[in-house]
C-alpha cells in the first residue's frame, strides 16, 4: 500500500470575527451627523464627509480639523483591538459571541 504524502490535509479555520472597537468611531460620527442634520439629507452627507475626510460637499473646501477627532478615535480603537488580542480578551469575547465579534 502506498504511503500518503505530507501535503495539505485540511484547511485552517478562518477568522470571521468582526472587530468592534474600530467600528465605534464610525457609528459615533454617523449618529452625530444624523442628529445635527435632522435626518437624511444633503446636510447629513456634508457633515459626515467633513467628520470622516474633512471635505465639505456643500462648499467644496477641505480642512483637516473636523476629521481629526474621528481619526484619533479610529487609531485608539485599533490600538484597543490589538491590545485585547495580545492580552487574550478577544479569545473570550469570541467564545461568548460564537466567533462573530472581537473587541
Amino acid at each position: 500500500m502506498a504511503k500518503k504524502g505530507k501535503g495539505k490535509r485540511g484547511f485552517g479555520r478562518k477568522n470571521r470575527a468582526i472587530p468592534v472597537a474600530p467600528i465605534f468611531p464610525v457609528i459615533g460620527v454617523a449618529l452625530g451627523a444624523y442628529g445635527a442634520a435632522g435626518g437624511m439629507n444633503k446636510v447629513f452627507i456634508d457633515r459626515l464627509s467633513q467628520a470622516i475626510v474633512g471635505y465639505s460637499t456643500l462648499s467644496g473646501k477641505f480642512t483637516i480639523a473636523p476629521a481629526l477627532p474621528f481619526w484619533m478615535g479610529e487609531l485608539a480603537g485599533i490600538g484597543v483591538h490589538k491590545a485585547a488580542g495580545k492580552v487574550g480578551v478577544n479569545r473570550y469575547i469570541k467564545k461568548f459571541t460564537f466567533g462573530y465579534l472581537e473587541l
